[in-house]
């Protein structure tokens, strides 16, 4: 008897890849929530406007957490082939400024300032609006993670006008990556 198992085995590392990005996501929201609550209970809990700064950001990022744990759920409806964006009209600004204001307290304590030099407020895209800031997040957690202390990341946008696409260029001064890495940046 012969079985070919090859989809188990396809179904398997999707899985383990899963769990292993899901795992990655998470330390992100969560170093933000902590990172926001010992401010606020180290010094932030008497000027109101910072606290509702603070408050908003660990707000955000419980409710990523929440999205995340949903998206355990999803790993069955990908198994099953059923997993769909939900692509929508989106405000980019708005988007980077959420990101921006949840992860921008993760830098402090090594003088890393996140700076938008975006022309267009109201610029929109269409995407899947969870997916674009989980991108996002990723982006910029690593940028403020791997860069020099001290320093600025810049994010910028730009419309590319022959096919209407929308760039968003994250900058840090970190290392790079070595050229032997860059043909496996996309593999776990």
């Amino acid at each position: 008897v012969i079985h070919d198992i090859t989809q188990l085995r396809q179904l398997n590392s999707m899985r383990r890849d899963f769990v292993s990005n899901l795992s990655h996501e998470l330390r992100t929201p969560v170093s933000v929530i902590r990172a926001n609550s010992e401010t606020l209970l180290e010094s932030a809990l008497e000027d109101k406007k910072q606290a509702k700064v603070f408050a908003k950001a660990i707000l955000h990022n419980s409710e990523r957490l929440s999205e995340m744990v949903s998206d355990l759920i999803d790993l069955s409806r990908i198994e099953h082939g059923e997993l769909t964006l939900h692509i929508e009209k989106v405000n980019l600004q708005e988007s980077i400024d959420q990101v921006m204001d949840s992860l921008k307290y993760l830098g402090k304590k090594r003088n890393i300032t996140i700076k938008c030099c975006c022309p267009n407020r109201s610029q929109y895209v269409f995407a899947d609006k969870k997916a674009l800031e989980r991108i996002l997040t990723n982006l910029i957690d690593n940028a403020i993670k791997y860069t020099k202390d001290n320093t600025v990341i810049k994010i910028e946008t730009k419309t590319r006008l022959k096919n209407e696409n929308t760039l968003v260029k994250i900058t840090d001064q970190g290392m790079g990556i070595p050229e032997e890495d860059k043909s496996v940046i996309f593999d776990r």
